[in-house]
């Protein structure tokens, strides 16, 4: 784990001393933390259920160590699932509905006659898409994102550049 998946590794630290009815003090996390920072989140979070299912047949069970911890992964049935590497693909919804409108334009074009945009025209068009799909993360925050709303947004970021485009 790194550090940006500290706040999730509290969490499920959390989960585990909850269940004990233990704090998890400062002292003991940075223990945890350090003692458990080579296993991956979703073992821990697999270990952390294991743990507690434990606790559960086991009422006498005291809090499981860091090398305890490392000894209920070692025996769980199988591997957890591996964690998508960084260079695959991460998007959300926005983004797979923006990379449709994107292929819509690309397939109007094609489709017209008017053929396809060099490398540079393409990605000014993939970077206002992008603006898009952020857009509309951040307006889904308030609520449902209405349609006339994507439209507005989309003509905005991608509407105005295909008008620039096709004039140059």
């Amino acid at each position: 784990m790194d550090s940006t998946q500290r706040e999730e590794f509290d969490s499920q630290m959390e989960t585990l001393f909850g269940a004990w009815g233990r704090n998890y003090a400062a002292g003991l996390q940075s223990g945890y933390w350090k003692g458990l920072q080579s296993m991956a989140l979703s073992e821990l979070a697999r270990t952390v259920e294991a743990a507690i299912g434990k606790f559960r047949d086991d009422p006498d069970m005291r809090l499981p160590t860091v090398g305890e911890l490392w000894r209920i992964r070692r025996n769980l049935r199988a591997p957890a699932a591996s964690v998508a590497p960084v260079d695959q693909w991460q998007g959300d919804q926005w983004d797979i509905q923006a990379n449709h409108h994107f292929m819509a334009v690309l397939m109007r074009r094609v489709l017209s006659h008017a053929g396809g945009f060099d490398e540079a025209q393409t990605l000014r068009l993939v970077a206002a898409k992008k603006l898009w799909a952020q857009d509309m993360r951040e307006t889904a925050v308030t609520g449902c994102v209405d349609t006339e709303t994507q439209a507005g947004a989309w003509a905005y970021r991608v509407g105005a550049l295909l008008k620039e485009l096709e004039a140059a």
